[in-house]
């Protein structure tokens, strides 16, 4: 089975309010299946290459890309997501992954 991913650049501008997003949303988000990849720079090194990317990096996998695009669009983290609305800029895509044998 091919996995799910959302992949989200960020740019906090509200630290202390963007926690409680953050909060909610890791809680959502593993009730859901998800597996949280990648959080950067908090965690490993990273090089910016081309662009210009925000300040902060996820992805999260999910079990496939249905999973992730279900999470995204219920109810529930569409609540979720309002405690953000004026905290952070987010660039968030949601993709299928790749697998070489199909």
């Amino acid at each position: 089975m091919v996995k799910g991913y959302w992949i989200a650049q960020v740019d906090v501008s509200d630290e202390h309010g963007h926690g409680a997003y953050a909060k909610a949303a890791m809680e959502y988000l593993q009730r859901q299946g998800a597996k949280t990849l990648v959080v950067s720079p908090r965690q490993g090194r990273y090089e910016v290459v081309e662009g210009v990317p925000r300040s902060r990096r996820l992805i999260q996998e999910f079990p496939d890309y249905e999973t992730a695009s279900a999470a995204y669009h219920s109810e529930e983290y569409q609540q979720i997501r309002k405690l953000r609305q004026n905290t952070a800029t987010v660039d968030l895509v949601i993709v299928e992954g790749f697998d070489p044998s199909l």
